[in-house]
């Protein structure tokens, strides 16, 4: 499989504070340093929670190398506990299903303790799937 890109590093900031009307609201943030063919970007990326922000600033820096991620959606999202003795250290899995919407849908899975770093892993999967079925298939 080809490096599409390598994730140099990232950091996620998950902020709950309350908004103008007093409601509790959470905001995620997230920073990306991304190598893409030689070249080092950096970009955040706001959402609704850590895995979209980091979508959103990971897909910031690849989408002027690769404009074909623009069709990359994400279908599904499931988390399952792995080791249920381990309680909250115990490993878990999740499940990424995508679609180009092009009627093409894959699944890619990631494996951590944590769970954001489980969640990157199958989204970093996702992306270069799509690129190597985009790039050499067609």
């Amino acid at each position: 499989m080809p490096d599409y890109f390598t994730l140099e590093r990232y950091r996620v900031i998950d902020e709950r504070r309350r908004n103008a009307k007093g409601d509790w609201v959470t905001l995620s943030e997230a920073t990306v340093k991304v190598e893409v063919g030689g070249r080092e970007y950096m970009q955040v990326g706001e959402g609704n929670g850590p895995v979209h922000a980091f979508d959103v600033a990971l897909r910031a820096v690849l989408a002027g190398a690769y404009p074909e991620l623009v069709g990359l959606e994400l279908a599904d999202y499931r988390v399952r506990i792995v080791e249920s003795t381990a309680g909250t250290g115990a490993k878990t899995r999740v499940t990424i299903e995508s679609t180009d919407g092009q009627g093409h849908r894959w699944t890619t899975v990631g494996v951590h303790t944590n769970v954001l770093e489980a969640s990157l892993e199958a989204l970093q999967d996702s992306i270069a799937y799509m690129l190597f079925r985009v790039r050499n298939l067609s």
